[in-house]
């Protein structure tokens, strides 16, 4: 038996002994909630063990590779840190250990959880602050920051207000910049997320350029953003053109790349193929042309207008018998 067995093996006898586990833990308003130590083995993880509604991970992405950075270990050694969970109905919803739930499904590890009773009465604020404290592994990506915002909004107009939704989902002000970056992540079509192999994992520098996508695309088809448009109302007249330019498009991937690779490989495939071909505008000045040259200090030059009427003439250190011969010139023109 391999060390790490046995390791299972000890955990496995500990949680069948009657101690019991607890963990307090303080929210925002002092009040505290406490959660016991529960592990679900393996087989019982599809029965005893869903995602809470409030976990706003996107649970469909989650492939292989998209957990590729936590299964190895969790195929090795287990879980080695608690999710935290509500018991509702009998069940164990996570609200914040879904990649970790998923990839202990696919690795064949047990699931290590604090689980508060249902009769710890847990508001949203206090769900959302848990998860947030007890968050492991990889953070909440920009999109899954931003859906929340998004839904938000549809459901109430006033949100569209900035100073409204800051206040609503307690940002700071200074963090206005931040939050219109995670609703232009989330307002991006899940269609298109999906082209992308870890499609949680995408870079955060990825979703202007995916935005500038979309835009292009709605251009393409005269489908563009009023000034004082919101990104929500906008990306809503604009779906419907981006999943039927989505269903033409057509990605290849090295199957051989790393994942960033992959990721990088598309998006620069989308950004090429919503590329519209601008054409070519003529300059409304020529080129400088030289006319007289002394030195590199002192010459005369002149520019073209491309409605053939006008001419600049620049003219560098004359000296004053040279600026009155090019006066008297100027001035014999009738």
């Amino acid at each position: 038996m391999s060390f790490y067995e046995n390791k299972r093996s000890r955990n496995r006898n500990k949680e069948a002994s009657n101690q019991v586990i607890t963990r307090e833990f303080v929210m925002r308003d002092g009040s505290k909630r406490t959660a016991k130590r529960v592990v679900v083995p393996h087989a019982e993880l599809k029965s005893r063990v869903a995602v809470h509604p409030l976990n706003p991970r996107y649970q469909q992405a989650l492939s292989e590779e998209a957990l590729a950075d936590i299964l190895p270990t969790i195929s090795t050694t287990g879980v080695n840190h608690e999710g935290v969970a509500e018991t509702v109905d009998g069940k164990y919803l996570v609200l914040d250990s879904s990649r970790r739930l998923a990839a202990a499904e696919i690795g064949g590890a047990d699931l290590p959880l604090w689980v508060f009773d249902e009769s710890a009465n847990l508001s949203r604020d206090d769900a959302e602050y848990i998860a947030e404290i007890a968050r492991l592994h990889r953070a909440l990506s920009y999109r899954e920051q931003g859906l929340p915002l998004v839904k938000a909004i549809k459901d109430d107009e006033k949100l569209q207000s900035f100073p409204a939704l800051l206040e609503k989902f307690r940002f700071k002000p200074s963090q206005e910049r931040t939050v219109r970056r995670y609703i232009s992540a989330a307002v991006l079509p899940q269609e298109l997320i999906d082209l992308f192999p870890d499609s949680e994992g995408i870079d955060s520098k990825y979703y202007d350029k995916l935005k500038s996508v979309c835009k292009a695309v709605g251009r393409e088809h005269k489908v563009t953003q009023g000034k004082t448009e919101h990104d929500v109302t906008f990306f809503d007249r604009l779906t419907p053109t981006l999943l039927n330019w989505i269903k033409t498009v057509q990605v290849t991937v090295d199957a051989s790349l790393s994942t960033q690779e992959k990721q990088a490989s598309i998006l620069k495939q989308l950004t090429g193929l919503s590329s519209v071909e601008k054409p070519s505008v003529q300059p409304t000045w020529s080129k400088p042309e030289r006319v007289f040259e002394k030195s590199k200090h002192t010459y005369a030059e002149v520019i073209r207008h491309k409605n053939g009427k006008e001419v600049q003439i620049k003219c560098r250190q004359l000296n004053a018998e040279q600026e009155a011969k090019l006066m008297e010139l100027l001035a014999s023109f009738n």
